[in-house]
């Protein structure tokens, strides 16, 4: 996905990610769907986090409708700030370590667009790069989007 892209829009002219059969669109809505089991969970624990996409030294997570980016270098993380800062995101955190932001109100949907354009900006991955989203649920459980639900993505 194209940072800034919404997920109607057409993905460098090869088919319309809005098109049910596109990948990027599968990718987002399983990624929508990781996102709003997340939120949905009631009483989440103090560990509850979606790791969207992680190497060996920075890591992507989102908990609680709040999208955290660690150990990214200087020049990632002011594409991401740039980003943020035009979406209007709002800051939460702004450390050294890492970089913490969200929408006014958590949304799978929306969050899920501003995921796409993360992992772009931040590890140039797309939707369809990501091998695997896992919600960490406690010290014991962790669900993959691919074990969401029986629906294709």
């Amino acid at each position: 996905m194209i940072p800034g892209e919404t997920l109607d829009e057409r993905d460098r002219g090869v088919a319309a990610v809005g098109d049910g059969s596109s990948p990027h669109r599968a990718a987002a809505n399983r990624l929508a769907r990781a996102f709003d089991a997340h939120l949905d969970r009631e009483d989440l624990a103090d560990c509850s986090r979606v790791v969207v996409h992680e190497t060996e030294s920075a890591r992507y997570e989102y908990v609680d409708g709040v999208h955290y980016v660690t150990g990214v270098d200087d020049g990632v993380r002011e594409r991401i700030e740039r980003f943020v800062d035009a979406r209007d995101l709002e800051v939460v955190m702004d450390g050294h370590v890492g970089f913490a932001f969200k929408h006014s109100r958590p949304d799978g949907a929306a969050d899920a667009h501003v995921a796409g354009a993360v992992v772009e900006l931040a590890f140039e991955v797309a939707f369809t790069d990501l091998d695997d989203v896992v919600e960490v649920v406690d010290g014991a459980t962790e669900i993959s989007w691919t074990e969401l639900d029986a629906r294709a993505a």
